[in-house]
């Protein structure tokens, strides 16, 4: 050691000291038996716990062990972390605020066999076994139950007609919007009072406009176009299950209402459809023509596909809403520039104003004194 010009030096240990080597690790312990109940002075060990990375539900059925004072945890293990939550205590017999004196039975889980695999579930509603199916389990039987499973008919044909009256109510909005005759919102029967006005109000705000027309013109021949389906010309076209303009109307000549491109649905076609080609009808609105899991055709597919370019994402409406809100935007501005200028040119010409005034009641004070002094000198 170096101290201010002084060196300092030990001296050799005198000590042999022996080299230190680290304590051997302790022994590895695994013990899944964890759990333990402890009552009338005995303790008892609960069924060990599964290996597992995230948690599970045990649940032990006290009457089974007498008197319980506690549960206990003894992790003995060198290399796991255990963990319990969301202790309870309930009486299994017992719904809501009120438990039975004497329970003839108690609720248990539902239990069924699919396909020789033992299932069960803490509900008889039952929809994670068979993709997009609901089981409702009623009651038990001793015999094997053959499950026969039918496409929901009511769902698809609700959707078809919600498909076809939101082509209906686009299609009088075009109307609305470019034409001018009123008899194109008298027809519509189903519009209420408010929405009848308001019709009214825009009626032929859009007349003229070239890319409603195109986009009326385009959906039209969407929704009568033939499409590839696996039933080829037998099943090609909306009309072939019932759906069509129907524009000759039951009687004779045709009726100018039914040429505005609105649809009609024959249900009864539309039910009989469903119920041989149902399949095919999917295939009709969305088809994959080259097996590559995409849908590429269809009067849906082509629907969407075309309607996007307008309302989608830098789509026509997007685009031509985003110009008229700027245009609206610098109107604004202009407006307020104006209306800023015109304040400055009114507080000008108030001045103005007032300065003349002010000469004014001088030069009329002026020509009083001047009137008075000529009256004086007459006399």
């Amino acid at each position: 050691v170096d101290f201010r010009g002084i060196s300092v030096r030990n001296d050799p240990l005198r000590v042999d000291i022996p080299q230190w080597e680290p304590p051997p690790p302790p022994p590895r312990v695994g013990e899944l038996s964890v759990l333990f109940l402890t009552g009338d002075g005995k303790t008892t060990a609960l069924p060990s716990l599964e290996e597992t990375a995230g948690s599970r539900t045990i649940r032990i059925s006290l009457s089974d062990f007498g008197a319980v004072s506690s549960l206990d945890l003894r992790n003995r293990n060198t290399h796991r972390e255990i963990e319990i939550s969301n202790i309870r205590v309930f009486d299994p017999a017992a719904r809501g605020e009120y438990s039975p004196a004497n329970a003839v039975s108690e609720a248990s889980d539902a239990l069924i066999v699919v396909d020789g695999i033992q299932v069960t579930r803490s509900t008889n509603s039952i929809d994670d076994l068979i993709p997009g199916v609901t089981l409702e389990i009623k009651r038990a039987k001793p015999d094997p139950v053959t499950l026969t499973i039918q496409p929901n008919r009511e769902l698809v044909k609700n959707a078809i007609i919600e498909f076809v009256g939101e082509y209906n109510r686009l299609m009088a909005d075009i109307n609305i919007y470019t034409g001018r005759n009123e008899s194109i919102i008298t027809e519509l029967e189903y519009l209420s009072d408010q929405e009848r006005e308001e019709a009214y109000a825009n009626l032929g705000l859009f007349q003229g406009e070239i890319a409603l027309m195109q986009l009326e013109s385009r959906l039209k021949t969407i929704m009568m176009n033939a499409y590839p389906t696996s039933l080829g010309n037998d099943l090609s076209m909306l009309v072939q299950i019932g759906i069509s303009t129907n524009s000759s109307g039951s009687g004779s000549g045709i009726e100018g209402s039914r040429l505005r491109g609105y649809l009609e649905i024959n249900e009864a076609k539309l039910d009989e459809a469903l119920q041989n080609r149902l399949t095919v009808i999917k295939e009709l609105f969305g088809f994959d023509t080259d097996s590559d899991l995409a849908i590429d055709t269809g009067v849906a597919y082509q629907m969407e596909r075309y309607v996007r370019g307008y309302a989608g994402t830098g789509g026509i409406i997007p685009s031509r809403v985003g110009t008229i809100d700027s245009r609206i935007s610098t109107e604004d501005r202009n407006i307020e520039t104006l209306t800023k200028k015109l304040e400055r040119v009114e507080a000008q010409y108030r001045k103005q104003y007032g300065i003349m005034e002010s000469s004014l009641q001088n030069l009329e004070e002026s020509s009083k004194q001047i009137e008075s002094f000529n009256n004086s000198n007459s006399r």
